[in-house]
């Protein structure tokens, strides 16, 4: 539900020379959106060439609008990658790393038959769209399908399921979210959560549900870390109920649970919106609505 856009740096000069581009290019690209923008080249890189590429004679407008644009970059969450880029030809490091894990957009002004180009105009016209909310099989394969390119993208995971345990229609599938998190990644390993209630009767302990993971799974725990938090509720706080996924670039919820049940059901997976991914991150990622009660770490 999220994909990943790399952007000609040339481009930024583009979107900046009317007030029309820089507000739809904004609204794609806001957190909460399908989406993503991906750190490649590294902001600090992009910086240095959008500047160096606008023309002299532009308007001051224009100038101020490119300003705010690579502001925009700079607090807008990016998609991480491994290999640096050098500074020196664009397309063909972009060709190199496309090679190495493809982009699902290479936003440029030409058509470069190697890579999955996408014009501006292409995308501002809605020639490519993506939806903010899908129906999925409560079946484990299903639902980790579902959040793939949420879960190979980010390098911060946060499951939020307050009735988590062994169960396998429970057990199952974290271990597709996490296998799918594993698969086909551009960006370093990355770090998984599980949060869960230890209010709970009869709830499995953070150290328990470590054991049979590394158990169960030993090649998964060596690519991987994965914390298990039992956690509770703050007097006058948040309830905790809703199920989620979140991650450093945006996130989703399950709106029957991240539990498998009868194939013949299917749940309703939305992307949040920035306000309210912006405040469950705050609450669970950032552990500033709930108490931690206990946890343990593979």
């Amino acid at each position: 539900m999220l994909y990943e856009f790399v952007v000609e740096p040339c481009l930024l000069n583009e979107v900046a020379r009317s007030r029309r581009n820089y507000r739809q290019f904004l609204e794609l690209f806001s957190l909460g959106a399908p989406q993503v923008i991906s750190d490649y080249p590294k902001l600090k890189n992009i910086r240095k060439q959008v500047f160096r590429l606008q023309p002299d004679g532009a308007h001051e407008s224009e100038k101020q609008r490119l300003e705010e644009l690579v502001r925009f970059l700079s607090e807008t969450p990016r998609v991480k990658r491994e290999s640096e880029y050098d500074g020196s030809d664009w397309l063909k490091s972009v060709e190199s790393e496309n090679v190495r894990v493809a982009f699902d957009h290479v936003l440029s002004a030409l058509n470069h038959g190697t890579l999955p180009t996408l014009r501006l105009e292409q995308l501002f016209d809605g020639e490519i769209t993506y939806p903010n909310q899908l129906l999925v099989k409560r079946v484990a394969s299903d639902m980790a399908a579902a959040v793939a390119n949420i879960l190979r993208l980010a390098t911060t995971i946060v499951f939020v399921d307050p009735y988590f345990n062994t169960q396998p229609t429970k057990w199952q599938p974290l271990i597709h979210f996490l296998n799918t998190a594993l698969a086909r990644r551009p960006g370093p390993a990355p770090t998984l959560e599980v949060l869960f209630s230890g209010d709970k009767a009869n709830m499995a302990t953070p150290a328990f549900l470590k054991a049979k993971l590394i158990a169960e799974e030993p090649v998964l725990v060596t690519r991987c870390n994965v914390t298990f938090k039992s956690i509770r509720e703050l007097a006058n706080g948040e309830k905790l109920h809703n199920r989620y996924v979140l991650t450093d670039i945006g996130g989703v919820s399950f709106g029957i649970g991240l539990d498998e049940g009868s194939e013949h059901h299917r749940d309703d997976v939305a992307l949040l919106n920035e306000r309210i991914y912006r405040l469950r991150w705050h609450q669970y990622a950032e552990m500033n609505g709930f108490e931690v009660v206990s946890q343990a770490s593979t």
